[in-house]
């Protein structure tokens, strides 16, 4: 019956779950994955493509499945969301064009010009003596302790 407990307690071991650091690292990348999609317009993509499957599903109620994605991506029959999100994105873009020519450069540059002192070679004392080495070998009887 021993053996059987240590099994059993083997597998809860082996199956516990996920600790918390882990859990922190995949919710950092989840979030950073997610900024980076945002910062590139992927939300403007989301949109269109749930506009897309709407306008298509409109579409095919009323003419055939290949009439109604030809309609939906034509261009000419533009639904109230897909306006919406032109509109929107249009005005993003206007207010990012109106920010970036207000931006200060980086750089300071002045008139001066800094020459930093020449190289001079700097030769170092040998720190490590001939003692340490072990070039010189010790006396052969070892030195007594004189007055005892």
């Amino acid at each position: 019956m021993r053996p059987q407990r240590e099994t059993v307690l083997a597998l809860t071991l082996r199956l516990q779950p996920r600790t918390l650091a882990s859990m922190f690292a995949r919710t950092g990348r989840c979030v950073v994955a997610l900024a980076l999609c945002l910062s590139v317009g992927g939300h403007w993509f989301c949109l269109q493509s749930v506009a897309w499957a709407r306008m298509v599903a409109n579409h095919s109620q009323r003419c055939s499945f290949t009439q109604a994605i030809a309609q939906t991506f034509d261009g000419d029959h533009p639904c109230d969301l897909c306006k919406h999100i032109t509109k929107a994105r249009d005005t993003e873009k206007k207010q990012d064009r109106q920010t970036s020519t207000g931006k200060t450069d980086l750089f300071y540059t002045t008139g001066q010009v800094f020459l930093p002192p020449p190289f001079v070679p700097f030769k170092y004392p040998d720190l490590i003596s001939v003692s340490i080495c072990g070039w010189q070998q010790p006396p052969s009887p070892p030195p007594r302790r004189q007055g005892v």
